[in-house]
């Protein structure tokens, strides 16, 4: 056995070899220079060290990594694959070759801890050289408080600003963090790197604080991902790299665009969108049929698919023990490794809307999984924007005959998502099973999301009922929109409401405004949810030691001093302030996308917002 596993060491020694030989050949940049260049924002960057797939002999699929990841070591899965190696991987591989058949976790965590670096090594905190203190938006908030929460907020970019710097990595030392030129934004906690969907969110927030050149660099290093890539990965890390997330690039370039004009990076990023488009096309599409409905008319969806037949090596625990604690079955243990990256790669990861048996709780319903057999209306609603995008845009860089093309595309996937995913009686477009060939009957606030897009386009009574429906849930929850009505124990179920849906709820709700006679129902629930949002970031953020000098003192009752205020991920929909749970990992703050809403909100409805109330933390 010993004899055996060590010839698998040596094999992977030799293609790892191989792999940097081929790695070393690659061409220059594509702006030109070549590939080896100082960081911007004081950042060192090795843009040599791009890879394609996830092919570390250490990080990916190894002897190494599942011993290290089952052994209990890290209460959380990613740590470790975080973690750059302090030597070279011919001589970690050895290393661990020589440990015992079993090594016992002790013997482990030694092997780890000589040979692996500090997860948080390799990115290092950046100078925000357009930050300013008083960006326009606070002069428009008519609370005093509020106008004080804006600035600690906005401040908190500086604490969550990166750059790359890969100088400590030895010759032959390995990380997965995929090579970052130029300066980006992090989410907080355990995510060291940046995200795909998160960075929209994030953006929004940037340019309310008028950072439009740290913007400008955040937005490069997509770019400069997808020239490398051909697709946008979930994340910056290479065990991200056979998943995107959620479409939202061109959304990032439009908003971008609005508030610069910035047309050199107009020019470089449609034919990227064309691109990205294309890869939904080719690696995400569905044909969908329903007899019974349509006859023999075909529709084209789009789905999260992701090919794959192991465990994620940063959810390797977790994936690993609901595979096996599922069936004993190698075949269907690998279709269910498939189903937790394609939940990944939706970015709700996970929510009993893509389970097969949605009553159950976690972690049995993750079991259950069946994501690639989900068709979902925020998916496809994103996939028009882009359509609709690269449509606009090309018009505004003269390139009529594309603007047309994608004109046509959009119009054809909106009417058929109308007609195929809308229930009319309700006004909620919803979830289609291919597998049942029906509706899953899940609410989930992603019914909202074509709102956004073209809820305009859509006919006024159906949206008067869809209305109703919203109204309800958000009458029933201060703390925010809820991902669904079902309480699972799963991060994007009951009781989670997170900052992306509050933003796409008011977007869709403004988007509607002008189509009902009662308008000042949409504006009144738009109101309500922008005020619910604020108040569940500060109560949150006040009763976990916030403060801010002159206005408002930290509550007493705080026993740590090291607490000075948490922006939580996401939020309990329930009540006002409290951070929601569930899921494999404790929940973060920090936090990206919760600071980027936060300031958006602000910056849109600051004129309008009251005071929050916060009861005790302990009430």
């Amino acid at each position: 056995m010993l004899t055996t596993f060590r010839a698998i060491v040596g094999i992977a020694i030799t293609l790892w070899i191989l792999a940097v030989m081929m790695v070393d050949a690659l061409p220059l940049d594509s702006d030109g220079r070549g590939q080896q260049q100082q960081q911007q924002g004081e950042g060192n960057s090795d843009q040599s060290r791009f890879r394609t797939a996830c092919d570390s002999p250490i990080f990916c699929d190894s002897p190494l990594l599942k011993a290290v990841q089952l052994s209990g070591i890290f209460k959380d899965s990613k740590t470790f694959v975080d973690k750059p190696t302090k030597r070279p991987v011919t001589q970690v591989l050895e290393a661990f070759a020589k440990l015992p058949e079993n090594p016992s976790k002790e013997t482990l965590s030694r092997f780890v801890n000589e040979n692996f670096g500090d997860e948080f090594s390799i990115i290092k905190p950046a100078n925000l050289s357009d930050f300013r203190p008083d960006p326009n938006f606070l002069g428009s908030i008519a609370s005093d408080l509020l106008r004080g929460f804006g600035a600690e907020v906005h401040s908190y970019w500086g604490e969550l600003v990166r750059v790359q710097d890969l100088s400590g990595l030895c010759d032959g030392c390995d990380t997965t963090m995929l090579p970052i030129k130029h300066k980006f934004i992090v989410p907080g906690g355990r995510f060291r790197e940046f995200y795909y969907w998160d960075s929209f969110f994030i953006l929004e927030g940037l340019l309310a604080s008028e950072l439009h050149e740290t913007a400008r660099e955040f937005l490069l290093n997509f770019l400069d991902m997808f020239d490398h890539l051909g697709f946008v990965p979930n994340g910056a890390r290479i065990y991200y790299l056979n998943r995107s997330q959620p479409p939202v690039l061109s959304l990032m370039i439009s908003r971008y665009y609005e508030a610069t004009n910035d047309i050199a990076i107009l020019r470089r990023a449609v034919p990227i969108l064309v691109k990205e488009h294309a890869f939904w096309v080719n690696n995400r599409s569905v044909t969908v049929t329903d007899p019974q409905r349509f006859g023999d008319r075909q529709f084209r969806f789009f789905i999260y698919n992701v090919a794959t037949d192991k465990p994620r090596p940063e959810g390797f625990a977790p994936d690993w023990q609901n595979a096996h604690n599922a069936t004993s079955d190698p075949a269907k243990q690998r279709e269910l490794y498939m189903q937790y990256a394609s939940g990944a790669e939706s970015g709700w990861d996970y929510t009993v809307r893509w389970a097969r048996e949605p009553w159950l709780d976690d972690p049995v319903v993750m079991q259950t999984l069946r994501v690639n057999k989900i068709i979902p209306p925020e998916l496809n609603s994103l996939v028009y924007a882009l359509e609709t995008t690269i449509s606009r845009l090309s018009a505004a860089t003269g390139d009529s005959a594309t603007a047309a093309e994608f004109a046509w595309r959009a119009r054809q996937l909106r009417d058929d998502m109308v007609d195929f995913m809308l229930d009319p009686t309700t006004g909620m477009f919803g979830d289609w099973s291919l597998e049942d060939s029906a509706f899953t009957g899940i609410w989930s606030v992603a019914a909202v999301w074509p709102y956004w897009q073209f809820g305009e386009t859509i006919n006024p009574a159906v949206i008067q009922r869809m209305l109703a429906n919203l109204a309800q849930t958000i009458e029933a929850h201060p703390g925010g929109v809820p991902s669904t009505l079902i309480t699972s124990g799963l991060q994007w179920d009951y009781p989670a409401a997170w900052p992306p849906h509050q933003y796409v709820v008011i977007r869709g709700l403004e988007n509607i405004n002008n189509q009902v006679p009662q308008r000042d129902l949409p504006a009144s629930l738009v109101r309500q949810v922008a005020q619910n949002y604020i108040s569940s970031a500060f109560c949150g953020w006040y009763n976990t030691g916030g403060s801010i000098p002159g206005l408002l003192e930290r509550r007493p009752s705080i026993a740590s001093n090291n607490d000075t205020g948490h922006m939580f991920e996401k939020y309990d929909a329930g009540s006002i302030g409290r951070s929601a749970g569930g899921g494999e990992y404790a929940v973060q703050d920090g936090f990206g996308w919760t600071n980027g809403v936060v300031l958006w909100v602000l910056d849109k409805f600051g004129d309008i917002l009251t005071n929050p109330t916060c009861s005790s933390p302990s009430t």
